[in-house]
């Protein structure tokens, strides 16, 4: 017997309705409304990082629009636009991947070309252009006279990743809309309905570390439960996603910080062997440790969540001093990408956060009681007492020379 090929998940479980999109609410309401009350644009530029959902709604706006019992916000799914339009090879709808056709004879041949003709069967023909921004400055050119007089049958959907690259000409001739990362929680409760859906039972743990994993894109969720499910063999933990993401292990993460903290060389250099003999990126570990002491410089600042057990013992330290690591691992990452000596340069970074972590609380009161001694407040230091002043003695007076009295005139002799 024929076994049936895998689907993958994130193609099983696109949407089919613009309430099935996760973490798009905003979009898929303003996208609705303006089905329901014809008030539909002749062209939309769709944002925001990749598996977000950017060309799904894409495409469940052209089922909208050219869905048999329509235009209508819910598409029934079941007439042969429908059909056509959720495969990806709709009679009147044309899905155009920028990445692969940027010269200006590709746009010209399949857009320009085409737009003033009437759609073969549906109401309107719609163009999605998927990674818009990969188009030449020329393909541009072209598409622009298109969209400032478009005909009425037609709607652009362009869909990007790169917002700033595209010319600000096409920008204002279309309706934008942000799409957003998909919020952790709603990433979780996503991969909780599929895995059940896959009667496959998952661990909360696991689930969470998936959607934190995935950076907030969705398909990327879905693939790594994919990839979960198929090496789990019926039921996913938190030590298997672990393992696939090459995750460092949490006691080598928190014994790794806690050396750190209180520059114990030695321990820190314990946790190091062990990262490399269990064959862990390196990378990781200041990638894990940066993010652990950003939650707990929020911690210090009252701003954040609880770390969790065994970190919150870490939290007594000044803001300061987990603001200076993060610098210093940040600084780290930046260094190994661009070193030819990639293990040195990761020594010489993990090995200088021994020399970061020091009281920078003391130095802050010593700088504190320098001003206020520049500045003379209360801190000041008083001053030696003044000698007592004793006059100068007074100069005796210098003997003067006196002057003889002149002699008495003679009186003129007689003769």
């Amino acid at each position: 017997m024929k076994a049936t090929p895998h689907l993958a998940l994130a193609r099983k479980y696109r949407p089919q309705r613009f309430e099935d999109v996760v973490g798009q609410d905003a979009v898929s309401t303003t996208l609705r409304n303006a089905v329901a009350s014809g008030q539909v644009a002749h062209a939309y530029l769709f944002f925001g990082p990749r598996g977000i959902g950017k060309t799904t709604s894409a495409r469940l706006l052209a089922k909208a629009l050219n869905c048999a019992k329509g235009p209508t916000p819910d598409p029934c799914g079941e007439c042969p636009s429908c059909h056509e339009v959720a495969a990806g090879n709709g009679i009147d709808v044309l899905e155009l991947d920028a990445a692969s056709h940027t010269q200006v004879d590709k746009i010209r041949e399949m857009i320009i070309e085409t737009v003033s003709l009437a759609p073969t069967r549906d109401r309107r023909k719609v163009f999605i252009i998927d990674e818009v921004h990969m188009l030449s400055n020329a393909s541009f050119n072209a598409l622009l006279k298109t969209l400032e007089e478009p005909p009425a049958h037609v709607v652009f959907i362009l869909a990007t990743t790169e917002l700033a690259k595209i010319p600000a000409t096409i920008v204002s001739r279309c309706q934008r809309f942000r799409f957003r990362a998909v919020a952790p929680e709603d990433a979780v409760a996503a991969l909780e309905r599929i895995a059940k859906a896959e009667k496959v039972k998952a661990e909360p743990e696991a689930l969470a570390l998936i959607a934190k994993a995935s950076g907030g894109a969705l398909r990327d969720a879905l693939s790594l439960l994919d990839q979960a499910m198929a090496f789990a063999d019926g039921k996913v933990t938190a030590a298997t996603v672990a393992g696939l993401l090459g995750a460092l292990p949490e006691d080598i993460l928190l014994a790794a910080a806690k050396a750190i903290l209180a520059k114990d060389a030695p321990a820190l250099a314990r946790e190091l062997k062990r990262i490399e003999e269990d064959g862990f990126d390196p990378s990781q570990l200041l990638k894990d440790l940066r993010e652990r002491l950003q939650a707990l410089y929020r911690r210090s600042l009252g701003v954040g969540a609880d770390p969790g057990a065994g970190w919150s013992e870490l939290c007594g330290h000044p803001p300061e001093t987990y603001s200076f690591l993060v610098k210093r691992l940040n600084a780290t990452l930046e260094d190994l990408r661009g070193s030819d000596t990639p293990q040195l340069a990761f020594e010489l970074g993990v090995y200088g956060l021994l020399e970061s972590a020091y009281d920078l609380r003391g130095w802050v009161q010593r700088l504190e009681a320098l001003e206020r001694r520049l500045a003379g407040g209360p801190g000041m230091a008083p001053a030696p007492a003044a000698a007592p002043r004793v006059p100068a003695p007074t100069p005796a007076p210098m003997p003067t020379r006196s002057t003889p009295p002149p002699a008495p005139l003679r009186a003129p002799a007689t003769p």
